[in-house]
């Protein structure tokens, strides 16, 4: 990556109040104990702006019950997503009096628009979306190659959230699949479908685990991008399963992706045979990892 800083679309900052004062900061490491910052460089500036405004907000006695808040940026706008938590902790006029001091920035608390790949999505603060979009573009462009597909394919997108690694596939695959637990995800990225004219994706909201009887077969690639956690073992065996000819797994965690990669190729059903890593959080030790197993025989 060529400039390591700034990459931060989204964060999450908690509120520490002293004395009738309010700072928003990190958790120490291995604490619950509140670090105020003034700046973070791996954040967009947009969301180190809107700090002061937000913790300003944050005085009055109306807002007492917000402990934390995330932001999300949309690049190439002034659009700022702001939430707070626990939800529907602030008071009505929280925003507005966030939004006075920071009037450059547009302040929204439903969703905002986020562009990928020439297309447009809506994105909630429940949603998930990567927070890194420079890289972004690397690690999906890695994942669609590693699918190898062909206008013939059935894809099933496991962890699909709102839509944009499926819009990427869809675009080279005869159908696809969407498999997400989250109600918020599963409307958003029916909508964004709509709202990218792209008729041949099917979102099936269910955890994976319990999807796979409802699959039908043959199923050429199948795609995963879990949480942190990783696959649950009912969920590898389902979709082991339905014997894909391919299986491209994202994971942003080495260990858990090490497990469930085992999982997969226990017994010989699947052969590790390409990883890509993808420096998606610079200045930390975090690490996103592409991998491709092929079906064995």
């Amino acid at each position: 990556m060529e400039d390591p800083w700034r990459y931060r679309l989204r964060g999450e900052f908690h509120v520490l109040r002293r004395g009738g004062a309010v700072s928003l900061g990190f958790y120490r490491k291995h604490t619950y104990q509140t670090l105020p910052i003034d700046a973070c460089l791996i954040h967009v500036d947009a969301i180190e702006r809107a700090l002061p405004a937000f913790a300003h907000a944050a005085e009055v006695p109306g807002a007492a019950r917000v402990t934390a808040l995330q932001f999300t940026w949309a690049p190439g706008t002034s659009d700022l997503l702001w939430a707070p938590y626990p939800p529907r902790s602030a008071d009505s006029g929280f925003g507005a009096r966030a939004a006075a001091r920071v009037p450059e920035l547009n302040l929204n608390d439903d969703s905002i628009g986020l562009d990928d790949a020439g297309r447009h999505f809506r994105v909630r603060p429940e949603t998930f979306v990567q927070v890194n979009a420079r890289q972004r573009a690397v690690l999906y462009e890695r994942a669609v190659l590693f699918a190898d597909l062909d206008a013939k394919a059935r894809v099933v997108d496991a962890y699909a959230g709102i839509g944009m690694l499926t819009a990427r596939i869809a675009d080279r695959a005869m159908h696809v699949i969407a498999v997400e637990e989250s109600p918020y995800s599963v409307r958003l990225g029916q909508i964004n479908m709509q709202l990218n004219g792209i008729g041949n994706v099917t979102y099936r909201r269910a955890r994976v685990e319990d999807s796979a009887a409802q699959i039908e077969q043959p199923v050429d690639v199948l795609v995963l991008d879990p949480p942190r956690a990783g696959c649950a073992g009912a969920a590898v065996d389902a979709m082991a399963k339905l014997a894909p000819e391919r299986i491209v797994y994202i994971s942003c965690d080495p260990s858990t992706l090490a497990r469930d990669v085992n999982r997969f190729c226990a017994t010989g059903r699947y052969t590790l045979v390409e990883v890509a890593l993808v420096d998606m959080f610079p200045q930390t030790y975090h690490i996103e990892a592409v991998v491709k197993l092929q079906r064995t025989g």
